[in-house]
This record gives C-alpha cells, structure tokens and sequence, in this order.
C-alpha cells in the first residue's frame, strides 16, 4: 500500500491479488472508501507498487507482479487510476516483488525493481533496464524487498536490496546510484532465511 499526490489529489492505491480476478488495484482519495482501478493489463499477481516522480517531475505509482502468461510485468499510472505496461526491460519468467523510489547519487530520479532473478532501475518508471549480473546475485536470487534512505552521514542517498538466494540463503545489498550494488557486510540472515521488509527512517533525535 502507499500513498501520493497526482494534479494536488491525494490517492492511496493497494495492490494484491484474488481467486476471481487475478492481480487487482484499488484506488482510494481517502484511504477508507476504495474502487478498482482500471488496469487494462492481464495480471495474474501485483506484488508491489511505489509512489514517486517521472524524470519530468510528474507524479508517478509503479506497481508490479506477473501477467497471465507467467511473464514479470511492471505498470504505471499517473494518476492510480489508469495503467499502462512500461516499456524496454527483459523481464523473462518469474514476478516482480520490489519496487523503490529514490535519488541517485547526483540528485536525479531513479526507480529501482527486484524480482525472481531479476534487478531492474528506470529514470523514469516507464523505461525500464535490466541490472546485469549484480556481484553476489546468483540464477536463484529473489529479490524480496526494496527500501531507499540515507547513509549514516545523513548526506549520501542508498537503496538497500533484501534477497533470497540460492539454498535459501539471504543476504543485503546496498546502491548509491540503484544501478551499481555491493553486499552489505554483517548481513546473512543465514541458511533458509527471507528478507521479506526493509525500511528507512530517523529517531526522535534526527539521527
């Protein structure tokens, strides 16, 4: 579920999935009434949606899953209502799990995507391109999660990847610029283990 502002409008849009429909979203202005939104595309499962801003500053909600023929398939819409399928990305068989919106190291608008086997970024939440052979990645990786903040120092952005590996063992990764990745030191979750969230905030003292 997230939240962001189309035209000065607030919307909430939530994503999933039902026995009937296939993947479904719903749109809401108010977080408490909600309708489906018309997502025009074949969707089996939509795991993940992100809110953030196109490269010409608009707003912006990506959503992603599976198609009805098994293919990952990433959405977009700039209003939560109406979407349309992005465009370039080899997004082979397998889902989509992760989405996360951020700043790239030179301050610019950067979309990143996880998956089954898959990393994808895109300046613009419509093109997309796939992340080759991040070090560490392996044929069995899944990408579970995605989150964007700060470094310690507060001045330098990160993206930071949970995944699930080969035998099931997890791991992190970090990105300044959601394009180039390195493992996380200290971050086995060990044998079996799943990164399924990560999240990026401040304490009550701004640290």
């Amino acid at each position: 579920i997230t939240c962001g502002v189309s035209d000065g409008v607030s919307s909430w849009i939530a994503v999933g999935y039902n026995n009937t429909d296939g993947g479904v979203i719903l749109n809401s202005l108010d977080g408490t009434c909600w309708v489906n939104a018309n997502t025009g595309n074949n969707l089996e499962y939509v795991n993940a949606v992100a809110y953030g801003l196109s490269s010409d500053g608009t707003s912006l909600w990506v959503a992603g899953g599976l198609d009805n023929s098994g293919t990952s398939v990433l959405i977009y819409s700039s209003s939560g209502t109406n979407w349309q399928t992005a465009e370039g990305a080899c997004l082979g068989s397998g889902s989509i799990y992760s989405i996360a919106y951020g700043l790239s190291s030179n301050d610019e608008s950067i979309w990143v995507a996880g998956g089954n086997e898959k990393l994808l970024y895109s300046d613009d939440g419509v093109s997309w391109e796939n992340i080759i052979d991040p070090p560490g990645f392996t044929s069995n990786t899944v990408i579970n999660s995605l989150a964007f903040g700060l470094s310690d120092n507060g001045t330098s952005t990160l993206f930071v990847a949970g995944t699930q590996g080969s035998a099931g063992t997890s791991m992190l990764y970090f990105s300044t610029n959601g394009t180039c990745w390195e493992n996380c030191s200290g971050s086995d979750f060990g044998t079996y283990g799943y990164v399924f969230g990560i999240a990026y905030g401040k304490d009550s003292n701004n640290d």
